[in-house]
Order: structure tokens, then sequence, then C-alpha cells
């Protein structure tokens, strides 16, 4: 399983939480994918991805903000026809 991670950038209250959850999952050993922006603003290698390829290359998402990141992010990547 891969976890896609996102959320919203602007929302400096998030980075610490977002360390956090990396952290466990690099501890537990279980795969993911960061959203290319938030390697920015939580100063790690430029290894992330493209916000819109999150969705087709993770089988689970994990969005850090309020409901409209929520529903943004859903929005975004789904395949809304």
């Amino acid at each position: 399983m891969i976890f896609g991670i996102t959320g919203n950038v602007d929302r400096e209250d998030i980075r610490e939480s977002v360390c956090q959850v990396l952290k466990r999952l690099e501890d537990k050993s279980v795969s993911y994918i960061i959203d290319s922006r938030f390697t920015k603003i939580l100063n790690l290698p430029d290894s992330g991805i493209a916000h819109e390829e999150l969705g087709a290359k993770s089988d689970m998402m994990l969005a850090f903000g309020g409901d409209g990141t929520l529903l943004y992010i859903a929005k975004s990547i789904g395949n809304f026809t």
C-alpha cells in the first residue's frame, strides 16, 4: 500500500503533524509519496511528485488541512465525470 501525502501548504500549523506522520510511516517501513509542494514547506529534498499525479500513484491519501482542503484534494485528484 502506498500513501499519498498532501494538504494545504499555506497552513504553517500542519508542518509538525505532517512530519510526525512521515516519521511514523518511515518507522513502520510504509511506502508513501509526497506532494512536491510539501517538500518545500517541510525542507525535504525535492523528492515529491506533482499534486495532480498523487491520486493515480497512491492507494490511500492523507490530506492535511481543514474541510475545504479535503474537498479540494478529492476534486483535484479524483476522476469525477
